[in-house]
């Protein structure tokens, strides 16, 4: 599937959960290249695009192992998915085994090269029971989904809403003041939000409860969000369920989940992602995988009946990574005394300054927390005498002024001397982002380590 969110997608997308095929979501923002090489990974051999992806679809056609193109969408041209719907007798496929893939998705590459998630039909079936809890969506319901279809989230989205036998508004991509409309001429009753863009939506002045009276339940999760965001949010709609997912596309999108009771009770557990959800355990474990105590950090593990079959086409990468059934994250965090699940970022990105770990979520949040920072990275570069320097990347507020010296003392006031950012590159340009709404640190730290490196040599 190559195309943004539309009816035919959705309805393309349910007629492979039937088990009529194996669906490849395919990332709307990729390169050329990178989407050459998801079609040879998967061997694809038929590609439904959209209208303004046709042309780059029959291009790849001519690359890879594509043998056909199908355009879908209105106005599409003769011979197209409409076409051929409309004039085939419809007939249901056998039901598919639980052990069966349901659809392969590729994750965004944010830290490595894409990998192909493969996820089986009771493995998302499985996620979406283990969801609905949390959710409590029922037939009354009215669900809005504007994250892309490539993204492991809204599989779940429009799978639950489907479950419940709820209302189901689509749009086709993330746009803010879209979703405002959407809310109010659908009445909208609940939708997530991909944490980065939550600020987004507090710019649209009529993003409130009081203006938005339908809206009652918001979730968010897939990157972290700010202690002052959050409170933002919770006070433009205060009288709406809250719920902030954690999980990956390895585990069909959920491993946690931080309640509209625990929003409620407030507090120091605002920061973290909750608990498991029911059938799901988390332990963390250290770089030799041995299981470490309440309350110290490491690497996050998982197990549950909602986990991933494996890398696709990578047998040597398996799921439970460690010989058992456990599945290593590549996430930094650490459980307190009752269970819940706090972030630290991603355990490759720790940075090791004078013998000292700093963790760069830690430093993003407290400079996000600045008022002007919209965006923050922090990153650790080569330095002779303390191995590694903490680096800062910030993009700042359209028209905001911001020193380097004032965040610097920003940071002080926070966190340890050895936290704080040696230096602080400040841009008024956005990051680039993933397909996925999500930071590409990938992207972002390539443009710079070459040249901050050479800065700190020189220094």
């Amino acid at each position: 599937m190559l195309s943004r969110n539309s009816s035919d997608y959705l309805e393309l997308f349910h007629t492979a959960l039937v088990g009529a095929a194996v669906i490849v979501p395919l990332n709307v923002r990729s390169s050329e290249l990178e989407l050459m090489g998801v079609l040879n990974d998967s061997g694809c051999r038929v590609c439904f695009a959209s209208a303004e992806f046709v042309a780059l679809a029959n291009r790849l056609r001519e690359r890879t192992g594509l043998e056909e193109v199908i355009e879908i969408g209105p106005g599409c041209e003769a011979g197209g998915f409409r076409d051929r719907r409309d004039a085939a007798k419809p007939r249901m496929p056998a039901a598919p085994d639980p052990q069966d893939t349901a659809f392969i998705m590729y994750t965004s590459g944010t830290t490595g090269s894409a990998k192909g998630v493969v996820i089986q039909h009771g493995a998302l079936a499985n996620d979406i029971y283990k969801t609905a809890v949390p959710t409590n969506l029922t037939q009354g319901y009215t669900f809005l989904l504007h994250a892309p279809l490539f993204h492991i989230a809204s599989v779940r989205g429009f799978g639950l809403a489907t479950a419940a036998g709820s209302t189901l508004v689509l749009l086709p991509r993330f746009d803010p003041r879209r979703i405002v409309d959407a809310i109010k001429a659908y009445h909208v009753t609940t939708t997530g939000f991909i944490a980065s863009t939550v600020r987004d939506m507090l710019d649209i002045p009529e993003f409130r409860g009081d203006l938005l009276p339908s809206l009652t339940c918001i979730s968010y999760g897939s990157a972290p969000m700010s202690p002052s965001v959050l409170q933002r949010l919770m006070e433009a709609f205060p009288n709406a369920e809250f719920v902030n997912w954690y999980g990956l596309t390895e585990t069909c999108g959920h491993v946690c989940a931080l309640t509209g009771e625990d929003h409620r009770k407030g507090g120091a557990r605002l920061m973290s992602v909750g608990r498991p959800l029911p059938g799901n355990r988390v332990r963390i474990v250290d770089q030799h995988g041995r299981v470490q105590p309440r309350g110290i950090s490491g690497e996050i593990a998982v197990a549950g009946d909602n986990l991933m079959a494996g890398y696709w086409n990578q047998p040597e990468i398996e799921a439970d990574r460690d010989g058992s059934k456990w599945f290593r994250t590549g996430d930094a965090g650490y459980l307190d005394s009752a269970g819940y699940v706090y972030l630290a970022g991603r355990a490759r990105d720790m940075i090791i300054t004078g013998g000292e770990n700093v963790v760069p979520a830690e430093v993003e949040a407290v400079l996000t927390d600045y008022p002007q920072v919209s965006q923050a990275v922090v990153m650790g570069v080569p330095d002779e005498k303390w191995g590694e320097a903490v680096h800062a990347c910030v993009s700042v507020q359209e028209g905001a002024e911001v020193s380097e010296s004032e965040l610097r003392a920003h940071c002080r006031r926070r966190v340890a001397g050895y936290k704080v950012p040696k230096r602080i590159d400040i841009r008024s340009e956005p990051f680039p982002m993933t397909g996925s709404h999500k930071i590409d640190r990938k992207q972002l730290i390539g443009e710079y380590r070459d040249r901050i490196a050479a800065q700190y040599s020189q220094a």
